[in-house]
């Protein structure tokens, strides 16, 4: 913006050139406006932890900067400060903290004599969890036969002594036709 001289003077403490009426510096965009809402605090820009910032030194130029966590960022170029544009709270909490590799939880690292005791706890509750299984499958068997056994007392309670041999016969054939089956 050129200088007009009937709207515009020479501020003598910056020698820069300013309205007349507005006394702001002609050529630089005035500050922003408020915001509508003051109570909305996001997203905003917040100096990022060193930890995430990535920083490439390249010979006869400045660094390359990236913040991998963070599409939108900027680099001030006469400090170097970096600020991240985040979106809410939460956002803000990670960016200001130190870079945490995901999926590794910040557990204190464990002793071998814990270890052990924890390697023998597993097994045990495998072992209690087996004896467990173990007698639910022999109970279960137990019922089964005791009804097998009482369906066949009822069946042949009604039978006379020549139809129980014709039976016993009968259930011979079907075992002995069912052992050669499952030899050949």
């Amino acid at each position: 913006m050129a200088i007009d001289y009937e709207r515009h003077e020479i501020d003598p403490r910056t020698g820069f050139a300013v309205d007349k009426e507005s006394g702001h510096i002609v050529g630089l965009m005035s500050a922003p406006p408020p915001r509508v809402a003051p109570e909305i605090k996001y997203p905003t820009w917040v100096v990022a932890h060193e930890s995430q910032i990535v920083r490439r030194k390249v010979e006869g130029s400045p660094d390359h900067v990236s913040t991998p966590g963070y599409t939108d960022f900027h680099v001030n170029r006469a400090d170097g400060v970096v600020t991240v544009l985040v979106k809410d709270e939460e956002d803000e909490k990670r960016a200001t903290s130190e870079y945490k590799a995901p999926g590794k939880p910040d557990l204190p690292a464990a002793d071998v004599e814990t270890l052990r005791e924890v390697h023998s706890d597993v097994e045990q509750a495998k072992r209690e969890e087996a004896d467990a299984l173990n007698a639910k499958i022999k109970r279960d068997q137990e019922a089964l036969e005791r009804d097998e056994a009482e369906r066949r007392i009822k069946a042949n309670a009604g039978l006379s002594a020549e139809e129980r041999e014709a039976a016993e016969r009968l259930a011979a054939d079907e075992r002995a036709r069912a052992a050669t089956i499952a030899n050949h």
